[in-house]
């Protein structure tokens, strides 16, 4: 229905478009890991000022084939794309307590994210998911790998 690759492990984002977001570290990380692995897929949804910037990130990179951004998508969608992906990621430079931390918890998906605002108060624990220092696409890249072995 959404056009995942099925050989692949799929990481979700969805979230503004923003700097404060830091999708710019999850493309890094994508790129990072994509030279060791090629069954990465990374989905992003969202709406944002960066939109344009984010794309030209992703092909200066050469990423296409990794990493797909699919726009705003309705509120009734996103548990289609979290139960499609294997992870979500959060790479967000700040935060209170995301919505889609939850909703990613809730369909039983890996939680990835950064240790901002009240996300390491619900990633207590490896149960939950793993979390890393933001603004670092390298902490990232770690804790994928960690999660995928």
């Amino acid at each position: 229905m959404l056009g995942v690759p099925v050989n692949k492990k799929v990481i979700f984002n969805i979230s503004n478009l923003i700097d404060i977001k830091g999708h710019k570290y999850l493309i890094e990380a994508i790129g990072n890991i994509a030279k060791t692995r090629s069954d990465i897929y990374c989905i992003i949804a969202g709406k944002g000022y960066l939109l344009e910037t984010l794309e030209q990130q992703i092909k200066d990179f050469k990423l296409e084939d990794y990493i797909k951004l699919v726009g705003w998508i309705p509120d009734d969608e996103i548990p289609i794309y979290i139960n499609t992906s294997d992870f979500f990621v959060l790479p967000s430079l700040g935060e209170g307590n995301p919505i889609v931390m939850f909703e990613a918890i809730g369909c039983g998906k890996p939680f990835i994210g950064t240790k901002v605002g009240g996300v390491p108060e619900i990633i207590a624990s490896e149960d939950y998911g793993l979390l890393c220092e933001p603004a670092s696409s390298e902490a990232l890249e770690k804790n994928y790998n960690v999660s995928t072995k």
